[in-house]
């Protein structure tokens, strides 16, 4: 998947279209929209820009290396680091060690969630949300 920054304008449609799609709770989202470039007093417009933060499937990702059971893992089949949430024991180790904190706790299923980078979309032949 490729998220071209130089395109976006902090409309927030990505994060609402991956919200529906995972059907995440008000309040919970796997991908962060930061707008940089604006002064405290809310000066400097011409430099303001937004940035989409989700995961980045970083090559040596520390949310693996800290998983104690391997519930945080690489995919064999497609490459994309995701989480087994039923061998998640719920350490939130991940979390803490992902440099990006796009991990969340699911407290309903007492598991990390992230990023699938849509992967029950693609792997039906669709389009990411």
């Amino acid at each position: 998947m490729v998220f071209d920054q130089n395109k976006c304008v902090g409309c927030g449609e990505c994060k609402i279209a991956c919200n529906e799609t995972n059907k995440l709770p008000k309040g919970r989202s796997r991908l962060l929209m930061q707008l940089n470039g604006v002064k405290p007093d809310g000066s400097n417009k011409k430099d303001r820009h937004y940035t989409r933060v989700s995961c980045q499937q970083c090559e040596e990702a520390p949310c693996i290396r800290v998983c104690p059971t391997g519930a945080a893992h690489r995919d064999k089949e497609t490459g994309i680091v995701t989480v087994d949430a039923d061998l998640c024991i719920g350490c939130k180790y991940c979390m803490m060690a992902c440099p990006y904190g796009v991990r969340s706790w699911n407290a309903k299923e007492k598991a990390v969630e992230k990023c699938t980078l849509c992967g029950q979309l693609t792997s039906a032949g669709q389009e990411p949300a």
